[in-house]
């Protein structure tokens, strides 16, 4: 048995790791100028949409949970129902990424997963610096704390291979950009 463990160890002995010299750097396969345009086409194609700044104020008036970044951001005060009784949650993300269309949330202090996860619809707030081209470039940029990788809205086909959309978080996925 040792013998098979030290010829497969012998085999990966030349094969290359991640932080090799060998492997090259990730590099964004997008022009800067086409990222967001990738990133709302990816996002569209999964059920997501783009929401305009200014339209996030239509939303207030429902039962919103808000995280604290996200009301800073918006410049109301921080009331949120439980967030089980939320009819939106408003979070905000740390990156996004063109090729798949995902978002990447933290939790820790001002955030909270919850918000992205529990009501039924959810808008996320990302600043414009803040799209990468590649997986591979967020994956290098993850804060260190807890994270998820949000791509499109909920939805599952568990059941006889029917998509169904909200089963396990939002059915409706909203992202709006920040300055």
């Amino acid at each position: 048995m040792s013998g098979s463990r030290e010829r497969i160890l012998e085999r990966l002995g030349g094969a290359a790791v991640p932080g090799d010299s060998r492997i090259p750097a990730p590099s964004t396969v997008f022009s800067s100028d086409d990222l967001w345009a990738t990133f709302e086409g990816h996002l569209n194609a999964l059920g997501g949409r783009m929401l305009p700044f200014g339209e996030v104020t239509q939303y207030l008036p429902r039962r919103c949970f808000l995280e604290p970044d996200a009301a800073q951001i918006l410049q109301v005060s921080n009331v949120n129902p439980d967030i089980w009784d939320a009819e939106v949650g408003i979070s905000v993300a740390v990156l996004a990424v063109a090729e798949t269309g995902s978002l990447i949330v933290t939790a820790g202090e001002g955030t909270y997963r919850g918000s992205s996860l529990v009501p039924p619809a959810n808008i996320i707030l990302v600043r414009r610096d803040s799209i990468v081209g590649t997986l591979a470039e967020a994956i290098g940029k993850i804060p260190s704390s807890t994270s998820a990788m949000i791509t499109g809205p909920s939805r599952t086909a568990d059941i006889e291979g029917v998509l169904v959309r909200g089963i396990h978080g939002p059915s409706e996925l909203m992202v709006t950009i920040i300055d």
